[in-house]
């Protein structure tokens, strides 16, 4: 399914249906500034499957955690005092990234695994 988006100008039904998709373990792509990315809920661990298969990324390399709060972040990572100390000083706007994740289920949204669509990064 492609669905279209006017990045100036959203269209609400296609953003809330590629929030379905999320809610629903699937994998969303997206194009950004320099990549596209691909993009599961990081809290259900079929989902992060799914992204490390269609990346034929090895199991043990990171993946990119963005967050909007260092809470929602807790809820699909693990962060150390250290790294908690990183997150805070180092926010920019409302998107934080961490690595390190930690699979638990945990109910919310808007917290994504995210990497680029490309097989090397």
């Amino acid at each position: 399914m492609v669905l279209r988006v006017d990045a100036r100008d959203p269209d609400p039904v296609a953003m809330s249906r590629a929030a379905a998709i999320l809610r629903d373990g699937g994998l969303v792509a997206f194009p950004t500034d320099t990549v596209y990315g691909l993009a599961v809920d990081p809290r259900q661990d079929d989902a992060v499957e799914r992204l490390y298969d269609a990346k034929g990324r090895e199991r043990g390399m990171a993946i990119p955690l963005i967050a909007g709060r260092i809470e929602q972040a807790l809820e699909a990572a693990r962060l150390g005092a250290r790294e908690r100390r990183l997150a805070e000083a180092f926010r920019i706007g409302r998107r934080m990234r961490f690595a390190d994740h930690h699979r638990r289920q945990v109910r919310g949204a808007q917290i994504l695994h995210c990497t680029s669509a490309d097989s090397t990064g």
